[in-house]
């Protein structure tokens, strides 16, 4: 998925998390929408932190959507829920 998140044991099989992960077309700085969605993710994940939550956010450059899930990719953008460890 995004080796950043995986190589820290984050949605993975060795994480027993479940991840939420908004993916974005493309992050831009500079819109509005966007910001705000990100500024709320940061608020749900600070106040999830010590549930069995996390919560990230990406764009599609940073997940390759069908070696990880064998199908297409889904209109953008869009939600992701994923249990590492089963």
């Amino acid at each position: 998925m995004n080796e950043r998140i995986y190589d820290f044991n984050h949605c993975n099989n060795k994480d027993n998390k479940v991840c939420f992960i908004y993916v974005f077309d493309q992050i831009d700085a500079s819109n509005a929408i966007q910001n705000g969605i990100i500024d709320t993710l940061g608020k749900v994940a600070d106040y999830y932190s010590k549930d069995k939550v996390n919560i990230y956010y990406t764009d599609t450059l940073n997940i390759d959507y069908y070696e990880t899930f064998e199908e297409e990719q889904p209109a953008r953008p869009y939600i992701l829920i994923v249990k590492g460890k089963r």
